[in-house]
């Protein structure tokens, strides 16, 4: 297909890597260090290594040819490191690890050698030489024969952030399968060995407090459209007693999809399927979309100055049990993390992920946040509630009346992601005020949540209003409580004051309000007795974040009326500090 160039996955189990490459005349320090090159099964083998990327592949495999391992490992000041726990039946052999950024021929490689465990009786050597005393080393090489592979074995690696414990290739089942004419692979779970892979992040000392995550890889194939994985409702019961705050991460493709284990509603499932866990999977199906724009949607992208930079993908998660079906569109109150990958390297200010609307193909910004990728191209992370059709976007936007104008970047940057919008014949109209409607709409679409249907219950908000879904899913989110009267009064001017109660509210729903001590704005601003009591907590917050500023050294105007540039400037300062979008 010739749309899968655009998903090159920097996570792809066939992917070959690379070392990095040393100018001349410096010291040459080497990309891959093993701490040791003979290991017994259950052993942990450590790597460590250098490289000016934010990320560097690293990949083990087995004598037989079989990948074992392999994880994207973060790079922090110019060094990376991974621990990974061999598994106890591990196939004695010559072990190669790989790690880089690139092709065979520069990669970085080094190998290790896993010998059988002496005999207890005597006092054996170390893994590939001889022993002493009795006991003999391992040769160092396969004695042909592959042990009976025990479905609870998960090999463990540890970085600065996470422990993973990655469900074993010989516990992953996959077929090919025609679905409504798209070609999946069918990927199904052994249920003992989800169960024990969460058993063996249990088991590991966790002090630091780390994100525990049990991984399944889909090996890359060109010859489908996607992946269909099921995961046992049963196993996933048992995870969220053994390790109720773990991920499950599936990765396919170049897409993944993190769900957190503590948000999904096993008896929920029970009772909308009326099953049993042991009846009911969980099925995450990650799949490219080739034929879902027609010409006219290309044609309204490339009039508006948008250009694709990955082809449209499908996130959906459902439950099914004995012929029945429930869709998962989303999965408890927070940010489900999933990810995409372009070909090509992408400047975040101009570039977007978009959800696509299923019906109208309308496009509507997501939180995104971009990182070059370790294959010279991008990944990007979404951070969203909902499991929806997404693609990657870039424009580059401008507007003749924001020359010289000092949010002139803010207004471009924020147009980029499709979070405002120009008000015709190209102008932008920076210094006109802003209306309580007009805000609730930016505010909405900087969240990258999809409008509402149900009423706002506001006596002045008709469902005809253009501004109407906006003020309904800020009621919904309790962004909005109007006025004592019933009224939200959408056509009045929206005050600094009013506008800092909706950011905070935001932050709240967005896990990011700050925790730092709120500003004691009696002390800085003359004009601090002007806040109402109503809205000072949400001013001395976003003071104190330095979200919001006042409109001179001594002046924090609580109730002056915001302009379209004032309005962009704090939603792009929140965006950055909740991490939503880059720095």
């Amino acid at each position: 297909m010739a749309s899968k160039k655009r998903f090159i996955s920097f996570l792809l189990m066939t992917m070959l890597v690379t070392s990095v490459p040393v100018s001349a005349g410096t010291e040459v320090v080497p990309a891959l260090k093993l701490d040791a090159t003979g290991k017994y099964p259950g052993d942990t083998i450590h790597i460590t290594g250098k490289s000016p990327l934010g990320d560097v592949i690293v990949k083990i495999v087995r004598p037989d040819g079989v990948v074992l391992y392999f994880n994207a490992v973060k790079v922090e000041q110019g060094a990376y490191e991974a621990a990974i726990t061999l598994p106890a039946d591990a196939m004695p052999g010559s072990y190669t690890v790989i790690a880089g950024q690139g092709g065979l021929e520069t990669s970085a490689k080094q190998t290790f050698t896993v010998a059988k465990k002496p005999d207890p009786g005597g006092n054996g050597g170390t893994p590939g030489n001889s022993g002493s005393n009795g006991g003999s080393g391992g040769s160092g090489n396969s004695d042909g024969t592959t042990p009976p592979t025990d479905p609870g074995t998960s090999p463990v690696t540890a970085d600065g952030a996470s422990i993973t414990a990655s469900v074993p290739a010989s516990a992953v089942n996959i077929t090919k399968v025609n679905e409504n004419g798209d070609d999946l692979v069918k990927v199904t779970i052994d249920k003992t060995a989800l169960t024990n892979a969460f058993q063996t992040l249990k088991a590991q000392s966790n002090d630091s407090g780390k994100k525990l995550v049990v991984a399944v890889a889909v090996p890359g194939r060109d010859d489908v459209d996607g992946a269909k994985v099921e995961l046992p409702a049963e196993a996933l019961k048992a995870g969220q007693s053994a390790a109720p705050n773990a991920f499950i991460l599936i990765r396919s493709n170049g897409l993944s999809i993190e769900l957190p284990l503590k948000a999904i509603s096993i008896a929920g499932l029970e009772s909308s399927l009326n099953a049993a866990a042991s009846d009911i999977n969980m099925v995450v199906t990650l799949q490219e979309m080739r034929d879902l724009f027609t010409e006219k949607d290309n044609q309204s992208m490339a009039t508006r100055g948008i250009v694709a930079q990955t082809g449209p993908v499908s996130f959906n998660v459902s439950a099914v049990a004995k012929g029945n079906q429930v869709m998962l569109k989303t999965i408890g109150d927070g940010f489900i993390d999933k990810t995409l990958s372009a070909a090509t390297k992408l400047d975040p200010k101009r570039s977007t992920a978009v959800a696509i609307d299923p019906v109208t193909h309308e496009l509507r910004f997501v939180p995104s946040v971009f990182q070059a990728s370790a294959d010279g191209g991008t990944t990007v992370l979404i951070k969203q509630q909902s499991n929806e059709m997404y693609m990657i976007v870039t424009s580059n936007p401008s507007f003749r009346d924001t020359a010289g104008h000092w949010a002139k970047s803010s207004i471009e940057h924020l147009a980029s992601k499709l979070i405002v919008n120009g008000v015709g014949s190209g102008a932008f109209s920076p210094d006109t005020h802003v209306s309580r409607a007009e805000f609730t709409a930016m505010l909405v679409r900087a969240s990258g949540l999809s409008l509402e249907s149900v009423s706002s219950g506001f006596k002045d908000v008709q469902a005809d209003d253009w501004f109407a879904g906006a003020v309904q899913t800020a009621k919904a989110r309790g962004w909005v409580n109007g006025m004592a009267d019933g009224t939200f009064q959408p056509h009045a001017e929206v005050t600094r004051e009013q506008m800092a109660v909706m950011v905070e509210r935001f932050m709240a729903f967005s896990g990011s309000k700050p925790q730092s001590k709120p500003a004691e704005l009696e002390n800085r601003f003359k004009d601090s007795g002007d806040i109402g009591q109503w809205a000072k907590p949400s001013m001395e917050l976003l003071v104190s974040s330095k979200l919001m500023e006042g409109v001179s050294q001594e002046k924090l105007a609580p109730k002056k009326t915001a302009t379209r540039a004032e309005v962009v400037a704090i939603l792009e300062r929140f965006l950055r500090y909740a991490k939503l979008i880059n720095e």
